[in-house]
């Protein structure tokens, strides 16, 4: 017997399974794979899971209207109804830290103006999975400074805002428990005159906060605000406040 036939055999048993502990079970229709099925709680705003066998080993993914993907990678079938369960009882989007986001995209425009000085800058980050470890990547390509009073699209160069773009990722990525993904940076932008590396961080972290739909508390956006008017990118690197 092929190791997907007992993959097959075994998703069926665990469906089987889930459906006796009173879940609600869709079959036969492939989500994310040709093969799993998908598992709710009852009720209005019931919560469901996708579980599926795909290159090599189990997956559940979990995920709401307009909301990131999560998914955690499972070793095997045992672990997989762990995580199905964990993920139908949990009433928070990310189920717990064991779960890695799923192409989320997002994009952030970040403004403050304080003691007659204006800060800016704009970010695009992607966060994807990574089952094993926690990776931040700058991958800016655009052409740079073009003019005076042009928004500036960083590539080759402006290391101390891609300096910044980091350390706003792995903040927001300590704020959110975030500790596997990778997280890319695929757009800087700015003016010369208002844009600091600290400003960078914290266009970095509305974006990140964003991709994974949580909300900036009013404490965290004071923290950002604190840190960008004083132009301190340690503060980045620093004690984190929660984020709710």
């Amino acid at each position: 017997m092929s190791s997907s036939h007992c993959s097959l055999v075994e998703l069926d048993s665990l469906a089987d399974k889930l459906e006796r502990e009173g879940f609600l079970l869709r079959r036969g229709t492939p989500f994310f794979a040709p093969n799993g099925f998908a598992a709710r709680t009852s009720g209005e705003n019931g919560r469901s899971v996708f579980v599926y066998f795909v290159d090599d080993h189990w997956m559940a993914r979990s995920t709401r209207h307009g909301g990131p993907h999560w998914i955690r990678p499972c070793n095997d079938v045992k672990e997989l109804r762990i995580a199905a369960v964990e993920a139908l009882g949990s009433t928070s989007t990310r189920p717990s830290a064991a779960w890695c986001a799923a192409d989320a995209w997002a994009s952030a425009r970040y403004t403050l103006h304080k003691s007659g000085r204006s800060h800016f800058a704009m970010v695009d980050v992607d966060v994807g999975s990574s089952p094993d470890f926690l990776a931040v990547r700058v991958d800016c390509a655009e052409p740079g400074f073009s003019g005076q009073g042009h928004i500036e699209d960083v590539g080759a160069g402006y290391e101390d805002w891609k300096d910044g773009a980091r350390a706003g990722a792995n903040f927001a990525a300590d704020v959110l428990g975030l500790r596997v993904g990778l997280v890319r940076i695929t757009r800087i932008q700015g003016l010369t005159s208002d844009t600091s590396p600290a400003a960078v961080a914290a266009a970095t972290v509305l974006a990140m906060f964003r991709a994974l739909a949580v909300d900036v508390s009013a404490v965290l956006r004071a923290t950002l605000d604190d840190a960008v008017a004083a132009g301190d990118l340690a503060a980045f690197l620093g004690a984190r406040p929660g984020p709710g």
